[in-house]
């Protein structure tokens, strides 16, 4: 398992790094049906380079990517593609702005959204990542909805917008074989 950082996700470290088949691969970035960005905004996944996710299980936390790159992915041979079909909603406050999961706003919705990598790695099913990831935001949904404090508002609406926009495509009981 590899993990590229900041300056590392360039689109040829990307390439490189997919062309050695791992079963697992996570991405987080800004994106689009269309594209998958990595550091300053690069593209480093789209249509053209699509395949390299063949044999994968992956997970893409970038905005609308499952309805274009992750159908394209599994078309052309990736075993499993998770990720939301439409913005992925992160609230903010801006003096945690540089540690997003002390952020009280932040922390409930990258909580839910990371159990996908999570599961993914302890060798749960795509289909069992996604609904580990539901059923934590339900979760925090519930507790917020029986509390009043001041950051759970912009975070019960992405959490809500998320668990609807989150989804899979490919094999739902493809599982990734690490180690």
């Amino acid at each position: 398992m590899e993990k590229a950082d900041g300056g590392d996700d360039c689109r040829k470290n990307v390439t490189a790094r997919l062309s050695n088949g791992p079963q697992l691969a996570v991405f987080n970035g800004h994106g689009s049906e269309d594209e998958v960005c990595g550091h300053k905004d690069e593209v480093v996944i789209d249509s053209s380079n699509a395949g390299l996710l063949q044999g994968t299980v992956s997970f893409i936390r970038a905005c609308g990517c499952l309805n274009g790159i992750g159908r394209s992915a599994v078309k052309k041979g990736a075993k499993a593609v998770v990720g939301y079909r439409g913005d992925f909603w992160i609230p903010r406050v801006n003096e945690f702005a540089a540690t997003p999961l002390r952020d009280p706003s932040a922390k409930p919705v990258l909580e839910a959204s990371n159990a996908v990598a999570y599961r993914l790695l302890k060798g749960a099913r795509v289909k069992d990542a996604v609904e580990a990831s539901k059923a934590r935001a339900n979760n925090a949904i519930r507790q917020m909805l029986t509390r009043v404090e001041p950051y759970d508002s912009p975070a019960l609406r992405a959490l809500v917008n998320n668990n609807l926009l989150i989804d899979f495509e490919g094999d739902q009981n493809a599982v990734a074989s690490i180690g």
